[in-house]
């Protein structure tokens, strides 16, 4: 008796709910993390307030089950109905991982705005619990083939190297357009990124590309646009302010790069439906994590640390940090794909690049993005910094009836430090006890503080604060010229 014949509506089905799943998880990313972003504006422009905790864990968690939700489903169908979909299968439980993921990360974007350094801390630590726990849960499906044992140390090297070079191109444009901040909040920005990565490593591993070993174009097309789409959410919880959104536009890109990487280290046709023989379907790819997390990480890096968040404040204008943030996030964008077309059409397992390859093009990316950084950024650290001007003027009656220049600006100049010695006197005193560097400005009768973490300036009798990050200032000094 003949068995009865494999109904392909469930796979048909299936397959396009995929698609629609994919372009859903997107959309309502975008378009959840814009309108909130809005809203805290709206409420910054007319209540002189940052917009509550609540609505950021509100539209963490509303992002998180947007994704999540979908995505489950999708895992559940599958599994019941056609579970030799790997490909969807895999898709399925990396979206529901991201999900989770964007929930989780999203959640420390309740942290107020000026207090970035914190932010930036709580999201290196809750990417690194959020990698263990993927890690520890996906570990016995991520275990390597046996049958690339031989080439290990090769694919190991290159994709390692290759995924590095990769995630520095999309951090050159920010090395051109932004500048740093301080010391802490630079390092709290790189371990930040660092956890990222090690999250996207964690989801996008040997099993989800494994699920695309139909083919070498399948892996990396299909396979880096599931890739991509999972980078979504999990950039929607990195940064604060407008941050989030340059994330998650620069970062599916990279999905594309990763499923090329994914390839170079899997022998498989070059067919689009063909199986070689001996491998197939479920055919894990020799992908270390350290790939993936360096990818990510670096290109990660770009937005966190070389853009302040209070900065893209639309309440500023168009013309200011906002808008050369955007344009490196479009630059960024753009050398991704070039990158990933790149990796697509010329690695591949077949040829054996010579060993010091690999390092030699991350090494060249890396001196080139010192040399943009240097001659063409605004390198140093620009930490902020509190211009301070006292509410008591200096009194300068009677010197425009001196007649002679040089001694007219010669009595000003000592009346202006006269004044300042008297009435900053207490202030610099408590800068000195705090250990903070600060400067005198006598002409505008006030003085410029450094402020590092979360340390505010007290208030001390009548002191009028005029407050402008000193990294903003950097950022577009080369675009707004100073009188």
């Amino acid at each position: 008796m003949q068995p009865a014949p494999r109904q392909p509506w469930p796979t048909i089905l299936l397959v396009g709910g995929t698609v629609l799943v994919g372009l859903w998880i997107v959309g309502a990313s975008f378009v959840l993390q814009f309108v909130a972003w809005v809203i805290g504006e709206y409420l910054l422009g007319t209540t002189a307030r940052p917009a509550p905790a609540a609505i950021w864990l509100i539209t963490a968690w509303l992002q998180a089950s947007l994704v999540a939700g979908p995505a489950g489903l999708l895992a559940l169908l599958a599994r019941s109905f056609a579970p030799g979909l790997l490909a969807i299968r895999a898709v399925a439980r990396a979206w529901l991982l991201a999900g989770l993921a964007a929930g989780a990360l999203g959640s420390v974007r309740a942290v107020p705005l000026q207090h970035n350094e914190l932010l930036l801390a709580l999201t290196a630590l809750v990417a690194v619990l959020l990698a263990y726990a993927v890690h520890r849960w996906q570990r016995a499906e991520n275990t390597p083939d046996p049958n690339l044992a031989p080439r290990a140390p090769e694919f190991r090297r290159t994709t390692i190297a290759f995924g590095l070079a990769a995630g520095l191109a999309v951090l050159l444009p920010w090395l051109w357009a932004g500048a740093l901040g301080g010391l802490t909040e630079t390092i709290l920005a790189a371990a930040a990124a660092a956890g990222v990565g090690l999250v996207a490593a964690a989801i996008l591993d040997r099993a989800f590309f494994a699920g695309f070993a139909r083919s070498r174009p399948w892996q990396v097309l299909l396979g880096g646009l599931a890739a991509g789409t999972a980078l979504v959410p999990i950039g929607s919880g990195l940064g604060a302010g407008a941050i989030n959104l340059t994330e998650m536009t620069l970062l599916p890109p990279l999905g594309i790069v990763a499923g090329a990487l994914a390839a170079s280290a899997n022998p498989l046709p070059r067919g689009w439906f063909a199986y070689r023989s001996g491998r197939g379907a479920g055919a894990k790819p020799f992908l270390p994590g350290l790939a993936v997390a360096a990818l990510v990480g670096a290109a990660a890096f770009g937005p966190l640390a070389f853009c302040d968040p209070e900065e893209t404040s639309l309440l500023l204008g168009l013309r200011d940090v906002g808008f050369w943030a955007f344009v490196a996030t479009v630059i960024g964008v753009v050398v991704g794909l070039a990158v990933a077309l790149t990796y697509g059409l010329l690695l591949s397992p077949d040829g054996r690049p010579p060993r010091w390859l690999p390092a030699a093009v991350a090494i060249v990316v890396a001196a080139s993005g010192g040399m943009v950084y240097v001659a063409a950024g605004q390198p140093g650290l620009y930490g902020e910094r509190l211009f301070v001007v006292l509410g008591e003027q200096a009194d300068l009656s009677g010197l425009a009836t001196i007649t002679d220049r040089t001694a007219r600006l010669r009595a000003t100049y000592e009346r202006l430090v006269t004044h300042a010695e008297r009435t900053q006197a207490p202030l610099r005193l408590r800068q000195r006890h705090a250990r903070r560097h600060f400067s005198h400005q006598h002409a505008a009768r006030g003085f410029v503080v450094a402020l590092q973490g979360y340390v505010r300036l007290a208030r001390v009798g009548a002191v009028h604060e005029s407050h402008r990050d000193q990294r903003g200032e950097k950022f577009l000094s080369r675009h707004s010229p100073v009188s």
